[in-house]
């Protein structure tokens, strides 16, 4: 194994650090919608098509729903094309045996003029001479001939003519291909026992290729390349990605699947200085055949999330950042003040210091425009909606628990025409509800509310004008009370195009508005495309990792809402255990997740995220599918088992939950290492991983210079302590020499 030096200031010079000494870099004082968007190479770009232009720009227009297609290169539309008809223009040069006055048109690529071959002697033959063997995949013939008219090939290999195809007079004025045995040729022949005519004679070298070009206008260094590049189904025998700095010498850096229908990831490693980017599909030999590109960027090596900014001492306790999602019951159909002490809220309690209801308008009220007095509902006569309903009784029961309560307030349910006064509407439900549940001047029981938790459907005209109802009415029922709004992404303006997804900050929440916001709520899970583009759970430090949305938003906050909170209000991993398998695509080991879990809990700490709440508390009662199975616990039918995942977390909170972020000592692709410790500075823990799959068993070794002692070492990965961790090795120089894996590696050091 190779070992890494690594050199740092030592331990004493951290003491110099004050906690809260946490900082932003200093924004702009302009309003930017778009501040956490990376803005790819390509967007500007020029783009080429080797065949119908007038798409060509629809690959770089930030709409995957628009496509470039190609023209059919089969069965005539290659003729023309000089890039695909090795014959084009050539029939003066290899036509030796048959000097017709016309036999330019034989190869001009028009297939209405015609080179006319008169019979001399006892047949008419003409035959082309390559000058030596070339790849000829096919010959394509328009002819008019009187008797049977016969193809043959020459090939180096046996020096014999073979006959491999024949044109007769019903065929006349038709376009026939043959394909050649071997996809080579030296020479070929036509002959016939009469006289023909020869409207086009044309040759594939190879399958016929289409193609776009991008040109950056000047050289970047390409080092991610995300492309949507579905050919069609079963179109294309395979599709490849190249890079050049003179559009002449092409680098070929990825083979494609041409099947892939989603957006895949090309990394370039390292990364490659290049002007222009080319999609290559090389197309079945099948008529009419058209393929596709859909959507084209290109980044530097940080792709579409951009650098992680440097680290400062942060400002949360780790217990204090850890939550979980949960919901009215927690799976039991009873009210939680029944499910004491180990039951609901209080099972959770180790691994959370809050918990975020998914609380339902529609259980409240049966219209946006109805009214609510929950003062009625505290009285037993339940909400307008559910007579039966009292969420105080629900909420005490949390709050009782130890958990701090954030309640996302949803409205999906609700049609965006339901809201006949969206604004006044959503004001009075929001001052209806702070008024009685709000940290001051309610009861106490909920201390932040959402605006909505996706409601990724709503037109942004309608979410704006009930997050600022609802801002007003929130704050003027209890200023105390903290408001953010429904989960969105400052990566990707062009999901605000999407029928589903419509969920880009930059259009959704105005400047307004985020004055008035205690902070951004987003939804982090750790996706990355394989090369089919079927979507995959990956670790969290995984370069592509749909989890490092994290840098967008929070450049996003920094430019526009700086020092306000940022809520990471779902994150996790579907998941085995608890009893219960996980069979979907994107599923992970029960081993795996608990790794993730902790390691994915730190860079949250790491990147100053002051809430991580984990989706979700239990798995559903449901077979195997997106998001049943990310539960800290089994089902309700596998009695709430704690999975590994859940002793992770336990296990992080029991050792180090109030100890604070400090330092980044390193963050490659051979290990993280982060120091954590006290309020004022003082490291007390070194906390180190190998960013690697879960399931990999594989270690490796790196060092640290320094003059901290270790006093013990612990696994904070559920295992419970089994194979306990080996001390670090301390030579006399006092660097350490430590043995890194996938689980999160934790050593207390001496004072």
């Amino acid at each position: 194994m190779k070992i890494v030096h690594l050199a740092i200031l030592p331990l004493l010079a951290l003491a110099a650090i004050s906690l809260f000494s946490f900082f932003h870099k200093e924004p702009r004082k302009d309003w930017d919608p778009d501040a956490g968007v990376v803005v790819p190479f390509s967007q500007a770009a020029t783009v080429f098509a080797s065949s119908n232009p007038s798409q060509a720009l629809n690959v770089v227009d930030g709409d995957e729903q628009t496509a470039w297609m190609s023209n059919a290169p089969l069965p005539e539309g290659f003729i023309g094309n000089k890039d695909q008809n090795s014959l084009l223009g050539q029939a003066e040069m290899f036509c030796t045996t048959h000097q017709s006055a016309s036999l330019k048109n034989a190869t001009d690529g028009n297939l209405s003029t015609v080179s006319s071959f008169p019979k001399k002697g006892n047949e008419c033959q003409v035959v082309f001479d390559f000058k030596g063997e070339i790849p000829l995949y096919s010959i394509s013939l328009k002819c008019q001939v009187q008797s049977e008219l016969k193809l043959r090939v020459l090939q180096k290999g046996n020096g014999e003519w073979l006959e491999i195809g024949h044109y007769t007079s019903g065929e006349n004025y038709s376009l026939k291909r043959i394909e050649i045995p071997g996809g080579h040729a030296a020479a070929i022949s036509l002959a016939s026992p009469s006289g023909f005519d020869v409207f086009e004679i044309a040759g594939l070298a190879t399958l016929p290729k289409e193609f776009v070009i991008l040109d950056f206008g000047e050289t970047k260094p390409v080092g991610v390349v995300q492309t949507r590049h579905w050919a069609g189904d079963g179109t294309a025998a395979g599709s490849k990605l190249f890079l050049s700095e003179n559009k002449q010498d092409w680098v070929e850096i990825s083979t494609l699947d041409p099947s892939a229908v989603q957006a895949v990831i090309t990394n370039v490693e390292p990364p490659i200085n290049a002007r222009y980017l080319k999609i290559e599909h090389t197309l079945n030999a099948r008529d009419w055949n058209k393929v596709f590109v859909w959507e084209v960027k290109a980044y530097d090596q940080f792709g579409p999330y951009g650098p992680r900014p440097p680290a400062s001492a942060g400002h949360t306790k780790i217990k204090d950042l850890l939550g979980v999602n949960g919901y009215w019951s927690w799976g039991t159909d009873q009210y939680s003040d029944l499910l004491a002490p180990d039951g609901g809220p209080y099972r959770y309690k180790p691994v959370a210091s809050h918990a975020r209801n998914y609380h339902d308008m529609t259980w409240d009220i049966a219209s946006p425009s109805d009214q609510i007095d929950y003062d009625e509902m505290a009285a037993g006569k339940g909400t307008p909606a559910k007579s039966w309903l009292n969420w105080d009784r629900e909420y005490k029961a949390w709050h009782d628990a130890g958990l701090t309560i954030q309640a996302s307030l949803q409205f999906f349910r609700f049609l965006p025409e339901d809201w006949k006064n969206p604004q006044a509407d959503a004001r009075a439900y929001a001052k209806a509800f702070v008024a009685h549940f709000g940290p001051k001047k309610g009861n106490g029981l909920v201390c932040s509310i959402e605006v909505g938790n996706e409601p990724w459907r709503y037109p942004s005209r309608v979410y704006q004008q009930i997050l600022q109802g609802m801002i007003s009415g929130a704050k003027e029922a209890d200023p105390f009370v903290e408001v953010f709004p429904c989960a969105l992404q400052a990566a990707d303006p062009s999901m605000e195009k999407s029928d589903v997804f419509k969920n880009y900050i930059g259009a959704r929440i105005s400047k307004a508005a985020a004055e008035q916001l205690d902070g951004i709520n987003i939804h982090a899970y750790s996706y990355a495309p394989a090369q089919n583009g079927q979507r995959k759970a990956v670790h969290p430090e995984h370069p592509n990792s749909t989890f490092w949305e994290i840098l967008n938003a929070v450049r996003w906050r920094d430019q526009n809402m700086p020092g306000k909170k940022i809520y990471l209000s779902e994150w996790g991993w579907d998941h085995d255990g608890g009893g219960e398998d996980c069979t979907h695509d994107e599923c992970v080991s029960e081993e795996a997740a608990a790794c993730y879990a902790v390691r994915g809990a730190l860079i949250a700490l790491r990147m100053g995220i002051d809430r991580a709440t984990w989706f979700f508390y239990a798995n559903e009662k449901r077979p195997s599918s997106l998001y049943t199975r990310s539960g800290l616990t089994g089902s309700v039918e596998k009695g709430f088992a704690k999975k590994q995942s859940f002793k992770a977390l336990e296990s992080l909170v029991a050792q180090v939950g109030n100890k604070y972020f400090l330092k980044t000592v390193r963050e490659d692709e051979r290990g993280w290492i982060y120091l954590l410790g006290n309020a004022d500075g003082t490291p007390t823990h070194l906390v180190a991983w190998r960013p690697v799959d879960g399931d990999n068993d594989a270690s490796s070794t790196v060092t640290w210079k320094t003059a901290a002692k270790p006093v013990a070492c612990f696994w904070l990965d559920g295992s419970g302590g089994k194979n306990t961790p080996p001390m670090p090795k301390i030579p006399t120089t006092g660097t350490w020499e430590l043995q890194l894996s996938a689980r999160p590696l934790l050593i207390s050091l001496e004072p």
